[in-house]
């Protein structure tokens, strides 16, 4: 998939080490109103191994422009979840974000999905009704140092006349 200067393709694990800088760098870029310091650094902790080790169970796609990873999107079908949507401070509010997840909900629709789940960060949620998800409800993940990260499960339908209105789809 193709947007102006975007390409979408499937991560490499030799792009792992790129990736996830990626992914501290967005973490550490979310603005104070939704989670606190101490919060977006424990967050922001996920080791390369970890990383692979998840890498196995989803399939992780990436945004690339010049050559350089700007955004990374992944996708659990057996969750039927929408896993992750990480693009780099200096190319957000681009439309790469978009770009990825729609990547994912017309593979999710292709797979026969009926619909979608994310669990989205709080500075994220009308990221994700702008693209047709819904919110269910309020979550909190336990993260390893004690701290609580709250976050909004959200579903988008992905069958009959939802899908076609979703504005992700063309």
């Amino acid at each position: 998939m193709q947007h102006i200067d975007i390409l979408i393709r499937p991560i490499d694990p030799s792009e792992t080490h790129s990736a996830l800088a990626l992914y501290r760098a967005a973490i550490s870029n979310i603005g104070t109103q939704f989670y606190s310091a101490r919060q977006r650094a424990e967050w922001a902790t996920r080791t390369e191994v970890q990383f692979l080790r998840l890498a196995r169970s989803r399939a992780r796609f990436i945004a690339e422009r010049d050559g350089r990873i700007v955004g990374y999107v992944g996708y659990d079908r057996s969750r039927q979840t929408l896993t992750e949507c990480y693009v780099h401070p200096h190319h957000q509010h681009q439309g790469i974000g978009r770009l990825l997840v729609r990547h994912i909900l017309h593979i999710a629709h292709a797979d026969g999905l009926e619909s979608l789940t994310v669990l989205a960060s709080l500075n994220a949620r009308s990221f994700y009704e702008s693209l047709g998800f819904v919110f269910q409800q309020a979550e909190n993940l336990d993260m390893s140092d004690g701290q609580i990260l709250p976050c909004c499960q959200m579903r988008a339908s992905l069958t009959g006349g939802a899908w076609s209105r979703n504005p992700a789809c063309p």
